[in-house]
């Protein structure tokens, strides 16, 4: 077993809670435990330091790595050979002397490396050998679970990424890499821009450990800077840093492409087809990808992919849902397959056009589907940058949503707007005025206070010009909000207006809204009486009806709490 253990060059970090609970399942004499998890995770190490954990006198420990077994038969000698005993000839006789191998070790830890193409083909032997000897431990790394009686399985996630760089020492991923740097070079101490980069890395390699022992002799061999902008063509297609640690390929790509080879053609496209999410995807927007394809196959493939562990689960905070992604290095392979079949144009069309219709749904006021556009902000961005002027609708819809995606700067949704004014006329359409109020938002978000003013302005003529009411109200009540700040008698005067229109049109979201800011143009007039019980009604209505804006209620609170600083009422 020392010669499987000696392949590594890297320290084993991270993995502590990891090799007790593994070890506390051996104590407890269990029969099959199952390791999985997706490539370059780390289940072959954990199984061989458990292993040499294990391992003392009168118990053994045997490791078997299965990458090269082509079916049961050879995938039997292996195993026969790893415990050093023989067998007959065909499948029946080598799994029965397999069995006989196993039950003469005696107390023993048993790996079988590198199983998941033997999966359908040999679970039902393993549910066998698991049973002979009462006092060994069968462990099976793989990327999918065996599914059969007395398996314990267990999931192994990345290493902890750290999330600031003050955090790098105290994360298992960045204490493996800087442990593994210091095999390569004594100098280890790094300036704080240094310490940027190796953040940036570290969180581009999403604890993968096998992507940490490939990057980290790259490091030191070609410095920090070097790998840092060329960090997937280094983890793509460098061989491995540590020669003989048991492995199916010499990359991490490899790793994957072992992966993708075992995959039925539907599994492939629907892995191929998620390359174009960013940011994680639901399942909904996978079924979008391939509809009018036969139902459930989408489904399916993506469950299996999922029990692969080619696609990783998310939590969210709406228990009721799942979402999913991929991880880089696997998003990147599969773009390459997806490029390859022909079918990219194809599916990327489908995905703008799902996410241009959440964007439609939010603009009408959908609750859930504005709750979306925060969750599903990277792809509705991705989906603009593939502009696609085939379908001008999905288009203006698109870029409407920019204004209620907060989570990305206001300097990048304003270059996304203006990049898409190049190629798309606005016209003086009602479409037109819709996109000046995104504009005019969008330039208020960048502090562009005079072309901000003017788009509302342009909004609100184009809107009294078709007769749209509620249009004219969005760019009424939000062109007052603007003026207000510097001018608040005008404002106080185009923000009572948009209150009559609001309360004519029955818009509570608006109405809330045009007296959150008539707040403060009393305030700022010098009528603090007025701006208090103008704020609490904001606040009331902000409450009661508008609960699906929750910047409105927050907007009104804010404002009624200038109020108060500025009458000195702090109950």
């Amino acid at each position: 077993m020392n010669e499987a253990r000696s392949g590594y060059l890297s320290t084993f970090v991270g993995r502590d809670d990891e090799l007790a609970w593994l070890m506390d399942r051996v104590h407890e004499g269990g029969r099959l435990i199952t390791i999985f998890g997706p490539p370059g995770v780390g289940k072959t190490r954990l199984a061989v330091e458990t292993i040499a954990l294990a391992e003392q006198p009168g118990f053994e420990g045997f490791f078997c790595d299965l990458s090269a077994a082509k079916n049961v038969e050879t995938a039997s000698e292996i195993i026969l050979n790893a415990l050093r005993a023989g067998g007959g000839g065909g499948a029946q006789n080598l799994s029965r002397a397999v069995n006989d191998a196993i039950r003469a070790v005696g107390p023993a830890v048993i790996v079988l490396d590198n199983f998941e193409h033997l999966v359908e083909a040999a679970s039902s032997m393993v549910a066998e050998w698991a049973t002979a000897n009462p006092h060994a431990s069968l462990i099976v790394t793989t990327r999918e679970v065996l599914r059969i009686p007395g398996e314990v399985a267990f999931e192994l996630m990345p290493l902890l990424v750290p999330a600031a760089t003050r955090e790098i020492e105290g994360s298992a991923s960045g204490r493996m890499l800087l442990g593994t740097l210091r095999n390569y070079r004594e100098a280890s101490q790094l300036s704080e821009a240094e310490r940027e980069q190796l953040l940036n890395v570290l969180t581009r390699l999403e604890g993968l450990p096998l992507a940490i022992e490939i990057v980290a002799p790259r490091i030191a061999l070609l410095g920090l800077s070097f790998v840092h902008d060329r960090l997937d063509a280094v983890v793509g297609g460098a061989p491995r840093a540590a020669r003989g640690a048991h492995r199916s390929g010499k990359t991490l790509r490899d790793t994957i492409a072992w992966s993708w080879s075992i995959l039925d053609d539907q599994e492939r496209r629907v892995l191929a087809g998620c390359a174009v999410f960013r940011g994680g995807f639901a399942f909904e927007a996978v079924e979008a990808l391939f509809e009018g394809e036969p139902s459930g196959e989408a489904a399916r493939a993506l469950t299996t992919l999922r029990e692969k562990s080619l696609v990783r689960a998310f939590s969210v905070a709406d228990k009721s849902a799942q979402r999913f992604g991929l991880y880089a290095i696997i998003a990147s392979f599969a773009t390459e397959q997806l490029e390859a079949s022909g079918e990219r144009a194809l599916v990327e069309k489908r995905h703008r056009s799902y996410f241009a219709n959440l964007a439609r749904r939010a603009a009408a006021q959908d609750r859930r589907a504005i709750e979306l556009v925060h969750e599903e902000t990277e792809n509705l961005v991705a989906a603009i940058e593939r502009d696609d002027s085939s379908v001008p609708e999905d288009s203006f819809a698109l870029i409407e949503a920019l204004r209620m995606m907060g989570r990305v700067s206001a300097h990048r949704r304003l270059s996304l707007f203006e990049r898409f004014t190049k190629t798309q006329a606005l016209g003086d359409g009602l479409r037109s005025a819709a996109l000046q109020i995104t504009y005019a938002e969008l330039l208020q978000s960048a502090d562009r206070r005079q072309e901000c003013e003017e788009a509302f302005a342009r909004a609100l003529r184009i809107a009294r010009a078709h007769g749209d009411r509620p249009l004219e109200l969005r760019a009424l009540a939000r062109l007052g909000g603007v003026v207000g700040a510097c001018n608040p008698k005008l404002g106080t005067e185009l923000l009572e207006e948009s209150l009559r229109l609001s309360r004519e049109l029955g818009d509570l979201a608006m109405e809330a809204f045009s007296l959150s800011y008539l707040t403060l143009s009393h305030l700022y007039l010098g009528d603090v009486e007025s701006a208090g019980r103008l704020g609490r009604l904001a606040i009331d209505i902000a409450s009661a009806g508008v609960s699906h804006v929750p910047g409105y209620l927050i907007n009104a609170k804010v404002h009624l709490a200038f109020v108060c600083l500025a009458n000195r009422d702090f109950a």
